[in-house]
């Protein structure tokens, strides 16, 4: 999978919610805390923020990374608005009721620069081999 993948799926998520009646809350989407990107919004009575941001996934032996794309409630102690340009509040990443989220681990780096995504074993197994030829090679390197 190729990050092209990553853009069609987190088109394909907000496509969702805009079939489902949601529309855009532009007034919610300035600043940035970081992430890749991220669209906010409403059916008029709550917030939705679809984001994307890289992560680092500390829980296995060495660390995993990857591209993940959430989908969180913004809450009601943020105090966003919607359809509210005063830019009073601002809603948190950090701060999202977690409705749902997926995550794509980085597998590889193509020759040329482009990264490739996939499952989390996909990416443990791939870490696996760099490791084995790591060691072959520094055996070799040892025995000349």
């Amino acid at each position: 999978m190729k990050y092209i993948d990553i853009n069609k799926r987190f088109t394909e998520i907000v496509s969702e919610y805009i079939t489902a009646g949601y529309t855009l809350n532009t007034a919610s989407m300035n600043g940035s805390e970081g992430e890749i990107s991220k669209v906010d919004l409403t059916d008029g009575k709550e917030i939705l923020r679809v984001l994307v941001r890289r992560f680092d996934d500390c829980e296995s032996l060495h660390s995993l990374t990857g591209v993940e794309i959430t989908v969180g409630r913004v809450p009601e102690r943020d105090r966003v608005t919607p359809h509210d340009d005063s830019n009073w509040f601002t809603p948190w990443n950090n701060h999202l009721d977690q409705l749902r989220q997926e995550r794509f681990f980085q597998v590889g780096v193509s020759q040329r620069g482009g990264k490739f995504y996939g499952t989390r074993q996909e990416a443990e197994a791939a870490r696996a081999v760099r490791f084995q030829r790591y060691k072959a090679k520094r055996e070799a390197a040892c025995r000349e």
